[in-house]
């Protein structure tokens, strides 16, 4: 049987899942949803244009203009460069957005002149008019355009330090996102709905992100092993099941293309959704203080417990061993702090117990 998979790549929009044909250069070519009669058929015509057409043609880096060399110079040739065409679309949406702020703000001066504390005072404004995270990615920006310009003769920045690399941060996590106990899985399972509990088990038992569960198909799934193409880091994952997690595979019904459906049929739309969805079934379950990215957390910590590091990453499938690490590490504590409970427990008897008669 031939394997159409190759390019394919789809979008959910109010609901509605939407089968394209992605081309190299990012072209994108409606097709029939796949299990559509006509989608074979214009799937292999779609290909043939892809494929027979000729080469994209190479980034080349933009030659900067030796008689400038102020900041707006420098954000332009930013945006030229081979590391901004190396982001991801979306990415760069952000970025050219945020760089456009940038170059009115800032673009008059010499990037040379620019120093920490001029830094400083416009993120500050920033945070005020915009936010926090609005304002810690323009100074990540101020970084990567000052590294992006720094082999350019004409802008004499070649041996002085990068004003933004140890300017100060705004945005702070208002509350962590923390692993769900069992008692608190337990309570979940008892007030939610059918959807919502295959939800969590995919959540907690892949370890993987909301926006990459709603997207997971049934083609995905071979009875064992769920593929999946993370889309934090537009790479390929596979996620091993549990025994727990395929037999709630086996039962669940199939109301389509994809695994995880609301009761009408229709797919979660967007993480954020589903996230919603969450909340509501932890209100009525009475667990307060945990969202749907505890899930993740609570499977890397599994993971880690068992295999350190290493199994924490083959779990969440990050690509280095920072956060897998953080969560070895809690994992670490939270085992060496049941030991010590029990090696306590076992070790010292009371004269007296709490609340009752002496021992």
């Amino acid at each position: 049987m031939l394997n159409r998979d190759k390019y394919l790549y789809s979008k959910t929009v109010k609901g509605h899942a939407y089968t394209y044909l992605r081309a190299p250069g990012g072209k994108l070519v409606r097709l029939p949803d796949r299990t559509a009669p006509e989608f074979n058929a214009a799937y292999d015509a779609a290909l043939r244009t892809v494929e027979t057409a000729p080469a994209p043609a190479p980034v080349v880096a933009r030659v900067i203009p030796q008689s400038n060399a102020t900041f707006a110079v420098a954000v332009d040739a930013y945006l030229g460069s081979l590391d901004f065409q190396q982001v991801k679309p979306k990415t760069q949406k952000r970025y050219a957005d945020a760089c456009a702020i940038l170059r009115d703000q800032l673009g008059s001066g010499p990037l040379a002149d620019l120093k920490i504390s001029h830094v400083e005072v416009y993120s500050e404004r920033v945070a005020v008019e915009r936010g926090t995270a609005v304002a810690d990615l323009h100074t990540s920006l101020i970084k990567l355009i000052w590294e992006s310009c720094r082999k350019h003769a004409q802008f004499g920045i070649a041996d002085l330090a990068n004003p933004a690399q140890h300017a100060k941060k705004h945005y702070k996590v208002q509350s962590e996102h923390m692993e769900w106990s069992d008692a608190e899985i337990e309570a979940f399972l008892k007030v939610a709905p059918a959807h919502m509990r295959l939800a969590l088990m995919l959540c907690w038992q892949t370890g993987q992100r909301g926006g990459d569960i709603v997207k997971m198909r049934w083609s995905d799934f071979d009875g064992s092993i769920i593929k999946v193409r993370i889309e934090k880091t537009s790479t390929d994952h596979e996620c091993f099941c549990t025994d727990q997690l395929i037999e709630a595979l086996k039962v669940a019904p199939r109301r389509g293309e994809f695994i995880l459906t609301m009761p009408n049929g229709r797919p979660f739309a967007t993480a954020n959704l589903l996230g919603k969805a969450f909340h509501r079934e932890l209100v009525k379950a009475g667990v307060t203080g945990r969202s749907m990215h505890g899930l993740r957390k609570r499977a890397a910590c599994d993971a880690a417990e068992i295999g350190g590091v290493e199994a924490a990453m083959a779990v969440g499938g990050w690509k280095n061993q920072r956060v897998a690490a953080y969560y070895a590490k809690r994992a670490s504590k939270r085992r060496l702090g049941a030991e010590i409970a029990a090696k306590r427990s076992s070790n010292w008897q009371p004269a007296v117990i709490a609340g009752g008669k002496a021992a």
